[in-house]
């Protein structure tokens, strides 16, 4: 994924990323990768940066917290998150930043690990469970399948 930036700095940026599904039960990030920062008018490298938490806040960050706290009503309390990696502890920063919730129920297919301790949650025995009791529902996780199913 390239990036350019102009102005009096210029800047070039490659992020790399690739994913390796087995990580999760080693307590890893799935998404592994960097992003090389280059000047933008000599090609110097000045920078090789870990991609993962860039990747946990640049892509959904800021847009799909606002938008679910924008969207959620008034009285909403309890956010579920699904799942337990980097991602689903960039949503939780992100959703606090921008609404108070007196609970946090997570599920994860994987043991949740030390990326959600320090924040005051339950964990939830099934998907279902969460999606419950959930006024907010944040689905953060690498299944290839569907982990909620709606029924008619």
């Amino acid at each position: 994924m390239p990036a350019h930036r102009g102005g009096e700095r210029p800047l070039w940026a490659l992020k790399t990323v690739a994913i390796f599904p087995s990580n999760a039960a080693r307590g890893l990030d799935l998404h592994q990768g960097f992003v090389a920062l280059f000047d933008g008018v000599t090609g110097e490298t000045r920078a090789i940066l870990n991609a993962g938490g860039i990747n946990g806040r640049a892509h959904r960050w800021p847009s799909r917290a606002l938008r679910r706290a924008w969207l959620a009503r008034e009285d909403a309390r309890t956010l579920a998150i699904l799942g337990a990696g980097i991602q689903a502890k960039a949503h939780l920063e992100a959703m606090r930043a921008v609404r108070d919730f007196d609970r946090v129920v997570v599920w994860s297919r994987t043991p949740v690990g030390q990326r959600l301790s320090s924040t005051a949650w339950r964990r939830s025995t099934t998907a279902e469970e969460a999606v419950r009791l959930a006024d907010v529902l944040v689905t953060a996780t690498s299944a290839a399948e569907p982990i909620v199913q709606r029924e008619c």
